[in-house]
């Protein structure tokens, strides 16, 4: 099926990078390209979903990229699958998850490529179309996208008073499970810190929340792409002394540190 399709090109990009296995990464992506076209014969969330999925995949190969791989990247494919995702989507409620999420990954991935403006405008959608979650309430994996668009989106465009208030936000509403746990605040903060030209804290921050960087594509790709001007701005070597310092404090030290 579509989804089948998507989804597990999807799943399938994260494993072939760990083993750095080029084949298997263009098998994933040929999966994920193959369940949107599908998805085109079926109803209007389904399609949203098989989109999301594709897009995921390819936001994935970004960070393939970044890491060394060299399988050929189209720089816009995700933002294209994200944007027909969005554009699909009607305003009524029942869409409102798909279309935060939608909304969400476009605008980190325009983020990323320096188009803030229009990001901005992309997180607060995400953001104003979905409440905040229900304590305990389960939330679909991929819903991380519209919880940390905001936070980024404010902190690159100079708001960092509004960008703190956001991340507050997000670490009082996250969940404690595999995605919503403390590392997400972590790399939240080293990505503010690094938005403000903090890089000794950003450098800390990054480290202490990396493995949250290793879980959604969303934060794989802020993780990589703030950790890469990190190292430009510090040096190799001082950025990766202050990444050790950071996996080295106690979480309740680096919440502080992140929140503060």
């Amino acid at each position: 099926s579509a989804l089948a399709r998507s989804g597990h090109g999807t799943y399938a990009t994260v494993p072939a990078i760990v083993t750095r296995d080029e084949s298997r990464l263009r098998s994933a992506i040929e999966w994920a390209d193959a369940g949107a076209a599908m998805s085109e014969q079926h109803s209007v969330p389904w399609r949203m979903y098989c989109l999301l999925n594709a897009g995921m995949a390819h936001v994935v190969v970004r960070v393939a990229r970044i890491v060394g791989m060299t399988t050929p990247v189209d720089g816009t494919r995700a933002d294209d699958l994200f944007a027909e995702g969005v554009e699909l989507s009607p305003p009524v409620a029942p869409y409102r998850y798909l279309r935060s999420a939608l909304a969400g990954y476009l605008a980190i991935s325009q983020l990323v490529n320096g188009n803030t403006a229009r990001a901005l405008d992309l997180a607060r959608d995400a953001d104003e179309s979905t409440p905040a979650p229900r304590a305990g309430a389960p939330l679909p994996w991929w819903s991380n996208a519209r919880g940390i668009a905001l936070v980024v989106t404010l902190g690159e465009v100079g708001d960092h008073v509004a960008a703190r208030r956001a991340l507050r936000e997000h670490h009082e509403h996250r969940h404690t499970d595999y995605i919503f746990g403390p590392e997400s605040t972590l790399l939240l903060g080293g990505v503010l810190a690094a938005q403000r030209g903090d890089w000794t804290d950003a450098a800390r921050l990054l480290g202490a929340g990396a493995q949250a960087g290793r879980r959604t594509p969303a934060e794989g790709l802020l993780s990589i792409t703030y950790l890469e001007r990190v190292h430009t701005a510090l040096g190799a070597e001082r950025a990766q002394q202050l990444g050790d310092e950071g996996r080295a404090m106690t979480l309740d030290d680096a919440i502080d540190l992140a929140l503060r």
